[in-house]
């Protein structure tokens, strides 16, 4: 389809309670001061690039684009300030399919932007996209479903937290439920964060549908007959009004690990979902006790990658590698500990890490194997009650006696126990894709744990 202009006549907000027109500079014969020609690969990164960088400016554009099978083409304004005809930057864009974007700009507005800021800013945009400039955010939602409440948090990933809502219903077990989904998300700019927070959701929505056999939709508010009931149950009234779940006290910030107990876990045979139904002893949403393994083997996550050429480097003499024998410790997917440490040395086979030096623990009843960990001194208890004052503060002294409580007290104390013996061992690294040593590396590295590093820092490092 050749280029057309637009029929209708087209006006958005100028920003201080007037409309501005929208033209289409497409035609326009005028001269044009910034030529641009950007790659074909890098064209739909650089107009994010561009977007972004007139938000962080602070300033506002408006668009008008015309998109074909053979070529998309359009002019975008951008705005350095509000009202009619503030001073502006007009881009005239032109995409064949295959082919390279080509930009021709010119400044206008009243008064005429400078031509030094208009070549300044497109070369900031330039500059960001080749850098490979992005932004690292904080999103986070509702998703709802109907079932058990959702009263623990999951973490699927170091940056993607599942987490309970502060209400549930009180009038029946089952009913509408609500979980937050809390991430960190990667993007170019703002819109770039959101459209990645978006492509995440509705992944996650999948996913759940898949592995709980749950119908997860995201929560919004919707404009709804509403019906007032008696306590006699009759219908009061009826009247048009809001429905939907809002979280009230809800932080701005990414929650960190424990803020709520770990969500329930229960044993599935593969295939099938596990248990149907409800249950006597169900009172909340739980989830199969390999959910992590399923995410990992579904979506090909790179951390087993980044783990392999670790363990390739020290195979081939690179590095030296040791591995904490507390994991033995830590609960299965059974959801108790291993019965003896050789079933921790036969899972080390099993991923090529048997040889592997052991960094010794503390030695803790009822959480140590004997012959696998050390009998402490006061200078070696005092170094454990520093890391659990960091990592777990309120964590108890004793074992909780209820099966859930004393899965997650161990789990926790495992979790210390790693940083100790990094901390006591003198080991120059530690390697993990825990949220919690990460956002703790700075005490920790003040009580003598070394750098904390995610897998793919690891790798890195270890092909330089």
């Amino acid at each position: 389809m050749p280029k057309q202009k637009p029929s209708a006549q087209i006006r958005v907000a100028d920003g201080s309670g007037g409309l501005r027109a929208v033209a289409d500079l497409r035609f326009d014969a005028g001269e044009s001061p910034i030529e641009l020609v950007v790659p074909s690969k890098d064209a739909e990164t650089w107009m994010a690039h561009l977007s972004a960088e007139i938000q962080d400016r602070g300033w506002s554009s408006s668009r008008l684009s015309q998109l074909d099978g053979a070529e998309n083409s359009g002019t975008l304004s951008v705005h350095t300030a509000s009202g009619p005809s503030p001073p502006a930057l007009d881009i005239v864009w032109e995409k064949p399919r295959g082919a390279a974007l080509r930009l021709r700009a010119r400044p206008s507005g009243t008064p005429v932007l400078s031509l030094e800021v208009a070549r300044e800013f497109i070369e900031a945009t330039s500059a960001r996209q080749l850098a490979g400039k992005t932004l690292h955010a904080h999103r986070w939602a509702l998703l709802t479903y109907d079932g058990l409440p959702w009263r623990g948090e999951l973490w699927l990933e170091g940056d993607l937290r599942l987490g309970p809502p502060s209400k549930h219903p009180t009038d029946a077990l089952l009913g509408p439920q609500v979980l937050i989904v809390d991430a960190m998300v990667e993007g170019i700019g703002q819109q770039g964060v959101n459209a990645n927070f978006q492509t995440r959701l509705h992944e996650l929505r999948v996913f759940l549908s898949v592995v709980l056999g749950l119908h997860v939709t995201t929560s919004k508010f919707e404009r709804e007959w509403v019906c007032p009931i008696d306590e006699q149950g009759r219908i009061t009234d009826c009247r048009l009004g809001q429905v939907g779940y809002a979280e009230t006290s809800k932080t701005s910030e990414f929650p960190g690990v424990g803020n709520a107990p770990p969500i329930a876990r229960r044993e599935v045979s593969r295939p099938g979902l596990g248990t149907t139904g409800i249950w006597p002893d169900m009172h909340e949403q739980w989830v199969p006790a390999d959910t992590n393994c399923i995410i990992d083997l579904e979506e090909n996550r790179p951390n087993a990658e980044h783990v392999r050429t670790v363990v390739g480097a020290w195979k081939s003499g690179r590095i030296e590698l040791a591995v904490v024998a507390v994991s033995s410790s830590e609960n299965q997917k059974c959801g108790t500990a291993s019965r003896d440490f050789a079933t921790f040395e036969e899972k080390l086979e099993n991923v090529g890490l048997s040889g592997a030096q052991h960094l010794l623990p503390l030695a803790i009843w009822d959480v140590f194997y004997w012959d696998h960990a050390l009998w402490a001194d006061e200078k070696m208890e005092k170094l454990g009650l520093e890391i659990r004052g960091i990592l777990f503060p309120n964590i108890q002294v004793q074992p909780p006696q209820g099966i859930e409580e004393n899965s997650t007290w161990r789990n926790r104390l495992c979790d210390v126990l790693v940083a100790w013996s990094h901390a006591f061992h003198k080991w120059e690294y530690l390697v993990t894709s825990d949220k919690n040593f990460h956002d703790h590396k700075t005490e920790l590295k003040q009580v003598g744990v070394g750098e904390v590093l995610y897998p793919r820092d690891a790798a890195q490092l270890c092909a330089s």
